[in-house]
């Protein structure tokens, strides 16, 4: 029985051995080991490769529309029509029509993927409201028109009307119509702006006001002055000399 299992054992390994693959590797166990790890590696990258195209959706492209110039609700429908989805951004610029696409982002003509969204600039269709500066009517002349300017108002001119003060702003009126500080106004109002040219004179401060009137009258009624004419016919209001 022995020598029976021993015949057996004797063939198989002799069999195994035959084999040219297994031969390599019982006489090269390293370089077999390296040779499997860059069969795996090899592997794994092409595996990695066809995973990045489906992930990636490579290959599914477009090429953008041109769409400046139209109206949103054209270019909408264009960029609809070709698949793309888009967000919409605007700004104000009276220079342009209400409503039209003035900017595009990716330009017509680049390659896109079909989820990557197409910015438009879309040009206001209300002209903003902004706020009149409260103190407006504090500030001097150039100050308040610069300052209207900054804020975006194109069309504000200038006039001047009498007043005490030379350069400060006097009043502001938009689109005709005079208005306080903080009140809030189209970009494309017309705005004038008086500004005061210093011509009237400074009116002394009466503390008697409306009571003075009368008070004279009680005055002379009294005997305690007395309206004189000098030689040029002006007349003046003087104490009556006690004798």
């Amino acid at each position: 029985m022995k020598i029976t299992n021993f015949v057996v054992n004797y063939q198989n390994s002799k069999k195994v051995s035959n084999n040219p693959f297994i031969s390599f590797k019982e006489n090269h166990p390293v370089l077999t080991n390296f040779v499997l790890v860059m069969v795996t590696l090899v592997a794994c990258l092409y595996a990695c490769y066809i995973s990045l195209d489906i992930f990636t959706d490579h290959g599914n492209q477009t090429k953008v529309p041109d769409v400046r110039w139209k109206l949103i609700d054209q270019a909408i429908d264009i960029l609809e029509d070709a698949g793309l989805n888009y967000t919409i951004d605007s700004i104000y610029n009276e220079d342009y029509a209400p409503g039209v696409v003035t900017d595009q982002s990716p330009n017509a003509g680049s390659s896109v993927k079909f989820a990557r969204p197409i910015l438009l600039t879309m040009n206001c269709l209300y002209p903003p409201q902004v706020e009149i500066p409260k103190d407006i009517t504090d500030m001097a002349g150039t100050d308040g028109v610069t300052t209207l300017k900054t804020l975006g108002f194109r069309h504000v001119t200038t006039d001047t009307v009498p007043s005490e003060m030379q350069g400060l702003i006097i009043e502001v009126r938009v689109n005709g119509r005079s208005v306080e500080g903080g009140t809030k106004a189209a970009l494309n109002s017309k705005i004038v702006v008086s500004i005061g040219d210093g011509s009237v004179d400074a009116i002394e401060f009466d503390p008697l006001g409306s009571q003075r009137d009368s008070l004279i009258k009680q005055k002379i009624k009294s005997g305690e002055f007395q309206i004189i004419t000098d030689s040029l016919g002006n007349t003046h209001l003087v104490p009556r000399s006690k004798r």
